[in-house]
Formats: C-alpha cells, structure tokens, sequence
C-alpha cells in the first residue's frame, strides 16, 4: 500500500501566534472548505469556480484580519 501526505509550513496555531506576539489583535479567523487554487490532488471544480475536497472534511484554506493595538 502507497499512501501520500500533504502539510503545511506552518501550523494554524504558529500563524496566530506571531501575529499577536507582534502586537496584533485578531478581530476574525474563518477558515473555508473551498480554495480559489486547485492545489491538491482530486479536488473538485464548484459552481463557484471554486475546488474542494469531495467530503469537504477539512478546510483548505483560512482568512484573518488582525489590527495594531
């Protein structure tokens, strides 16, 4: 049996993280199970023109606004 892995970087938690030890207040996080780039292997095209896994288990990818405090 082959089995494939795919990872990120940097963790959700190391992103945040940084950004409030520079002083930043997180005002929102959304992460969302649909990504505007087709980057991993069998996503599915949208309606939208979106691509997203065919369970739509896991998001993709993750928005965050954050300003200076």
């Amino acid at each position: 049996m082959i089995s494939k892995e795919y990872g990120w970087n940097h963790g959700l938690g190391e992103v945040v993280s940084a950004l409030t030890e520079a002083g930043l207040h997180i005002e929102y996080l959304k992460e969302h199970d649909e990504s505007p780039y087709n980057v991993l292997p069998d996503l599915v095209e949208t309606k939208s023109g979106m691509f997203a896994t065919k369970d739509k288990l896991y998001p993709l990818i993750f928005e965050v606004k954050a300003t200076k405090i």
